[in-house]
């Protein structure tokens, strides 16, 4: 039997976050990255044109739009840790057994078990998985909660044999 355990902290949520939006790509380009700049660009044109025609009140306006669209990722951080200050969740220390069976997690507060079914993508990270519930919600589980840090090839096969789709992501 495989088990991992973690803290479910501020700082795993935003880990799992970062992974999460690390795979998601267009054109082979962090989607993040893209939002940022797209907004950057649709707001520097305006700007320009408001500085060139002697209108700069008209630039401190689209200021704050920058400053967003600049620190995203940063504002984003700073809003999981505001939304998950309250979460009865937060802090709570997580066992997680992988079985044939399916995924069993448990904690004081906490106990549920998922069948291999409910899972529909599996990402591995240099440092962890990325298992997919749907498109959108999906358990970081990093090769550092593992109880045995030398079952990683076992865990890697098993995930391999019950999720029906793999991803390798290569970078960190």
């Amino acid at each position: 039997m495989i088990k991992a355990s973690f803290t479910f902290s501020d700082d795993f949520l935003i880990e799992a976050n970062r992974r999460y939006r690390q795979q998601k790509r267009i054109l082979g380009i962090k989607t993040s990255f893209l939002i940022s700049l797209l907004f950057l660009l649709i707001l520097a044109f305006p700007s320009i044109m408001f500085f060139r025609l002697g209108k700069p009140q008209l630039c401190i306006v689209l200021l704050p739009f920058l400053f967003l669209a600049s620190f995203q990722r940063l504002i984003e951080e700073k809003i999981i840790r505001w939304r998950f200050v309250s979460s009865p969740y937060r802090n709570d220390r997580l066992t997680i057994e992988f079985s044939e069976d399916g995924f069993h997690g448990w904690s004081e507060i906490q106990n549920s078990t998922l069948h291999w079914g409910v899972f529909s993508k599996v990402v591995q990270f240099k440092d962890g998985f990325l298992l997919f519930q749907g498109p959108n919600l999906c358990n970081w589980i990093p090769i550092t909660s593992l109880a045995n840090p030398n079952q990683v090839s076992e865990l890697l096969d098993l995930l391999k044999r019950k999720i029906p789709k793999f991803e390798i992501f290569d970078e960190v």
